[in-house]
């Protein structure tokens, strides 16, 4: 006779959630964090694996791989996007970071070792061991590049397709940084 994956126990008195590569009780499965009334109809979409840690924790690596792969279509690593995120950084921004590091990985410099941070201005920090090595800000109307390792004053952009034309400049400010 089948047993609970999660519990061991028989299914006579408990009720069986059938999951696509095993079977669970309902008590098990409302201990998860499901709805076994629910999970009668939806419970062959569910691995065991997929489920075994709980709803939240689920839902939680879900979007978790969502953010990976919207990081990946970027051009910025996972924990940069969830930097960009927290700041709560404008798309052009974004997209001055993703160039950044494509320059970055062209000239055979590590982008990743970059951490993101709001500034005082609501401009993002560049950063690599807490040390800002560039500092910039692009929303409606305001978009300007400070490098750290040089004057400090504002260079206006236009956007991300600028910052070819100062990639020596970009390359520096991160060297700068990084001994």
């Amino acid at each position: 006779m089948a047993k609970c994956i999660k519990c061991g126990g028989s299914f006579l008195t408990r009720g069986r959630i059938r999951l696509a590569d095993a079977d669970i009780c309902f008590k098990c499965f409302d201990e998860l964090g499901f709805d076994h009334k629910t999970g009668i109809y939806s419970g062959k979409t569910y691995r065991w694996d997929d489920i075994k840690d709980g709803f939240q924790a689920m839902q939680a690596r879900h979007y978790a791989e969502i953010a990976a792969q919207e990081a990946k279509e970027l051009g910025v690593s996972y924990n940069q996007y969830k930097q960009l995120g927290a700041a709560g950084s404008t798309n052009m921004e974004n997209k001055i970071l993703a160039t950044i590091c494509a320059i970055l990985k062209d000239e055979k410099r590590d982008p990743d070792l970059i951490d993101v941070a709001l500034g005082d201005n609501k401009d993002l920090l560049l950063m690599i061991d807490g040390v800002v090595f560039l500092r910039y800000k692009a929303d409606d109307g305001v978009k300007w590049i400070v490098f750290e390792n040089e004057t400090g004053e504002k260079i206006r952009i236009t956007g991300p397709g600028r910052l070819n034309s100062l990639a020596s400049r970009i390359v520096q400010a991160y060297d700068s940084a990084e001994l």
